[in-house]
């Protein structure tokens, strides 16, 4: 259904690059609704199942909270903050750096990757779900559009 319709506007966009940029955010937005519902069937939101992943995939061991705030691209504040309830929860674990008492390495618990194993397999499914009308020649248009977008001078 295009934008026009779902939104019950009586006529159409005067920009096709305006139009492209509200069904951006509007498919972010059901997106994410998706995702809050999905991790919760987990006991976890969309941002600590990114964090987990980082951690997981990261071809280290352990990130700092800096390093981690940097790849999923949010303050220090907010990843302390995701970093606490995933400890309280015992799926990350923070150790004190002892050269500098400033930072704090970061790992995923074996209990963390047991969780994250089990999403991982159903929110591989779920991706497969979403993006089944969509051919890989198509994604690969989608993943360079945004690359465009995001252009670090543009955004």
């Amino acid at each position: 259904m295009s934008l026009q319709h779902e939104l019950k506007l009586p006529q159409p966009f005067q920009s096709s690059k305006h139009e492209a940029l509200l069904n951006l955010l509007r498919t972010a937005s059901v997106l994410s609704k998706k995702g809050d519902r999905f991790f919760s069937e987990y006991g976890l939101t969309m941002s600590q199942f990114n964090l987990l992943m980082v951690l997981k995939y990261s071809g280290s061991a352990c990130l700092t909270q800096s390093e981690i705030a940097e790849r999923l691209l949010v303050n220090r504040a907010n990843v302390t903050g995701l970093i606490d309830r995933l400890q309280k929860a015992g799926l990350v674990e923070r150790t004190g750096d002892r050269k500098d008492r400033r930072h704090y390495f970061i790992m995923l618990t074996p209990k963390g990757g047991k969780i994250l194993d089990k999403v991982e397999m159903s929110y591989d499914k779920e991706v497969d779900l979403i993006m089944e009308g969509v051919s890989v020649e198509e994604a690969l248009r989608i993943i360079k559009a945004m690359e465009k977008i995001r252009k670090p001078d543009k955004c």
